[in-house]
């Protein structure tokens, strides 16, 4: 029998692959269900149900998309697999209707914090001299 229903979104990412691999050893014990923009992605195959979902930077589409998949799953716990969502999640963490779900996110006012400007966290890494890759996305 499965105990718990956990959402992961952006599966795909190198953190959702983590996190599939940390579950790993309750895997037989939970429901997982991911989302993602790529239907391509190997991690798809690790999750019992999975979910085709807009880019974040389609805010209203994306956040249409997962109340669609929360309204279906009604999972326990959601976690991000990319720093691009934590703004939306946690505006959608506070909103009265999923106070049943444990969403893995800061609130609000910390977003600037874990991601500057909507922007991967080159500048808060170099701002507090972390080391960190420098990546240049130009669209």
């Amino acid at each position: 029998m499965k105990n718990g229903n956990i959402l992961i979104t952006s599966v795909g990412s190198l953190v959702g692959w983590t996190l599939l691999a940390a579950l790993h050893p309750i895997r037989s014990r939970i429901t997982l269900v991911g989302c993602n923009t790529s239907p391509v992605s190997p991690t798809l195959f690790d999750c019992d149900r999975v979910y085709l979902v807009p880019k974040t930077f389609e805010a209203d589409a994306y956040r249409q998309a997962l109340r669609g998949i929360v309204g279906r799953e009604q999972p326990d716990l959601i976690i991000p697999g990319r720093d691009e969502e934590l703004a939306i999640l946690s505006e959608m963490a506070a909103d009265p209707e999923w106070s049943a779900i444990r969403v893995l996110v800061p609130p609000p006012k910390l977003i600037p914090v874990f991601n500057p400007g909507g922007h991967p966290k080159s500048p808060t890494c170099g701002h507090l001299k972390i080391p960190h890759p420098i990546v240049v996305f130009k669209v």
